[in-house]
């Protein structure tokens, strides 16, 4: 699981008061809101200088 969608089933999670568990990408808008906050975050470099 990326990073955004934890970040996104947390936001879920937190607000709807559904269990986390019973959460999935069986929709199609949910995995494509995933994707696209995937594409306009900028990766985040693997070691900091």
């Amino acid at each position: 699981m990326s990073s955004v969608q934890d970040a996104l089933f947390d936001i879920i999670t937190k607000e709807s008061g559904i269990d986390r568990s019973k959460i999935t990408l069986d929709t199609g808008s949910v995995k494509g809101l995933v994707e696209v906050i995937e594409k306009l975050t900028p990766a985040q470099p693997a070691v900091q200088p």
